[in-house]
């Protein structure tokens, strides 16, 4: 099967703080009310995130995350593009992390809306 990314993935274990709206907004005008959670990054790449949590959050909300690297700390705004649980799943991207031993037992996918223009595979 081809790769349809345009940017590629990296495998990484960084902590990240995020802060999620409850709630898809109505208008632009409109102030959802955020919530504060925390995960980590189990894969990262110029156009998003894999992070794995126990952050209960539905699709497309907005949300806001921070993560450190070796050279620098980020701050992301983006939506939440896939959401579900890790146990159990039978898709590709909860497979790929069974091995891992982590504590959380959830996972959100995020797509940035603006790719990272200086994230380098040596930084993680």
């Amino acid at each position: 099967m081809q790769e349809k990314r345009k940017f590629p993935r990296f495998a990484c274990l960084l902590k990240t703080r995020c802060s999620y709206a409850l709630e898809i907004p109505d208008s632009e005008d409109s102030q959802p009310k955020y919530k504060k959670s925390h995960g980590r990054i189990l894969d990262i790449s110029r156009r998003g995130v894999f992070i794995a949590t126990t952050a209960k959050c539905g699709l497309n909300v907005p949300l806001t995350i921070t993560f450190k690297t070796e050279r620098r700390v980020y701050v992301c705004i983006g939506s939440i593009v896939r959401t579900g649980l890790l146990k159990n799943n039978p898709s590709d991207a909860a497979r790929k992390y069974k091995g891992l031993k982590i504590r959380e037992n959830g996972y959100i996918a995020v797509e940035f809306d603006t790719p990272l223009q200086d994230l380098e595979v040596h930084d993680l």
